[in-house]
């Protein structure tokens, strides 16, 4: 826009102040060359009641400007605060998920040790009892000859006949064992024998009781059968 000779164009918005002002003292200067007259007021007037307009426009776009970027500043805060806020939360929640794990694995880790600790002792105690165990059995293998002996020679000096009356009243008490043992067996098997002789006695009373069935059923059926026949020769 060119206003009295002055290149409008040329300012805008971003221009700077200086450029701003200087155009419009320019226009100023222009005006004042024009001989005064009501058409040259009214058209300095209208020029600058334009030049106002473009500069309030001008002014009302770097407001909605300045307002947009402090609004997307102010998003950009907002979203950056929830954002550190979110990755701070995620870090202590990582942090506490990790404690407990640690926990967790530290704690079944002692469980296990004090369970392996507790089997080992309780094997070690074992193998201990064992060895104390095997140590009496050798010492007394180690005396068992020499008490073995010394009773052998008692037995022979002052209990021979004693031992003798032992030994023949066991060997007379095995032998009366034995006899009863297989008395009882033999009786057992004579039970059995005769167990299995009713049984197959009464197996062949039920073989008979059931010709007999069998054939009394065979006579009725023919008498009803001849039954049958003679009446029906008397209805013809």
């Amino acid at each position: 826009m060119v206003i009295f000779g002055v290149n409008m164009t040329d300012v805008n918005f971003k221009s700077p102040k200086a450029d701003i002002w200087s155009a419009y003292k320019d226009l100023l200067a222009q005006a004042g060359s024009v001989s005064t007259g009501e058409k040259v007021v009214e058209k300095i007037n209208d020029n600058t009641f334009r030049l106002g307009e473009i500069l309030n426009d001008e002014v009302q776009k770097v407001i909605v400007k300045i307002k947009n970027a402090t609004q997307t500043l102010a998003d950009i805060k907002t979203t950056s605060v929830a954002l550190s806020d979110s990755i701070k939360k995620e870090e202590e929640e990582i942090r506490k998920r990790r404690t407990r794990e640690e926990d967790d694995y530290q704690y079944e880790f002692e469980k296990r040790k004090k369970k392996q600790e507790d089997e080992l002792s309780a094997r070690q105690n074992e193998i201990k009892e064992m060895e104390t165990e095997l140590s009496e059995l050798r010492n007394l293998a180690k005396t068992f000859d020499t008490k073995l002996e010394k009773a052998i020679k008692e037995a022979e000096g002052t209990k021979e006949k004693e031992l003798k009356t032992i030994f023949d009243y066991e060997k007379v008490l095995s032998k009366q064992t034995a006899e009863s043992t297989q008395n009882l067996l033999l009786s057992k098997i004579e039970s059995s024998n005769k167990m299995v002789d009713d049984l197959k006695a009464e197996n062949t009373k039920l073989k008979e009781a059931v010709t007999q069935a069998n054939s009394q059923l065979t006579r009725i059926a023919e008498k009803a059968v001849e039954k049958s026949q003679s009446s029906k020769n008397g209805t013809d």
